[in-house]
């Protein structure tokens, strides 16, 4: 099983660049959805849990965006839920890429 730092396709069109453990996602990671949606943030066996941004595509352009707490696979919107401009949207993940704690 993997362990570490790595990339995924999966047949459903999705990709995870992230850490695994144990073959699970695990750690800091970016899954992107066939849609455009992209979340960016902490994982637990599989599962979204922690701190993550979710940024929400339409017609291939970024409109919303939730930075916030998930609970086993669940959104809670304990954070900041933004309508917002593709760059500035980008921009604040990038930013908040960068405090995930590497797993």
């Amino acid at each position: 099983k993997e362990n570490g730092q790595g990339h995924i396709r999966f047949s459903s069109g999705e990709e995870y660049k992230g850490r695994f453990w144990d073959g699970c996602l695990h750690g800091y990671g970016v899954h992107t959805f066939p849609n455009g949606d992209v979340y960016e943030g902490c994982w637990v066996n599989g599962k979204r849990h922690g701190f993550g941004v979710t940024t929400y595509a339409m017609n291939n352009k970024l409109i919303k965006c939730h930075k916030g707490t998930w609970i086993d696979n669940q959104m809670r919107f304990y954070g900041e839920y933004h309508k917002i401009a593709t760059l500035h949207c980008r921009n604040r993940q990038q930013t908040e890429q960068r405090n995930f704690p590497s797993g």
